[in-house]
């Protein structure tokens, strides 16, 4: 490897993070994080909510549709185990419930926020979510660093609207 092309490789890495679908993906990921703070009932599939106002026979046959999903699950484990020992792989798998066993999503939505604050971007929705993260956080000058951003970049985006509103209700200056 010549010294240009480690240069270009590093180069490319800072860029990695500027790109659409890391910011698409990184706002997906924010909002599920969100989502499991603020209703945190909606990622059990047994929740009790869910149950609410069902007949008893509702209540039977749905536990009945959760036992054979779980069965064809476990059928598909043991395909991909089979398809592994062979040798075929379909690339990284990644298991849903051990992603929901998270114990501190915020700092795992902070993680994304770094990043998207960090290198930029150009869309107020991103910045609206990182100032909610950091809200939350209790970390008041980026909140406030995300919120200028944003608003630089589209003066009138109605989630900026909103997180302004929320700074400036619950600032403690």
């Amino acid at each position: 490897m010549t010294l240009c092309s480690y240069i270009s490789l590093l180069r490319m890495e800072d860029h990695l993070r500027k790109h659409d679908y890391y910011y698409q993906g990184a706002k997906l990921a924010i909002k599920i994080y969100l989502r499991m703070i603020d209703r945190p009932e909606d990622m059990n599939e047994n929740s009790v909510r869910s149950m609410e106002g069902m007949s008893e026979n509702e209540i039977k046959k749905m536990k009945k549709k959760l036992k054979k999903l779980k069965e064809q699950e476990e059928e598909n484990k043991k395909k991909e185990k089979e398809v592994k020992e062979e040798g075929l792989q379909r690339g990284p798998q990644l298991d849903p419930e051990a992603l929901l066993k998270i114990d501190n999503p915020l700092a795992e939505a902070a993680k994304f926020c770094h990043n998207l604050h960090t290198y930029g971007m150009n869309k107020g929705t991103g910045y609206a979510l990182c100032a909610e993260v950091y809200r939350r956080k209790d970390k008041v000058l980026l909140t406030l660093k995300c919120l200028n951003e944003g608003l630089k970049i589209d003066k009138v985006h109605p989630l900026l609207h909103v997180q302004k509103v929320k700074f400036l209700r619950n600032c403690k200056c």
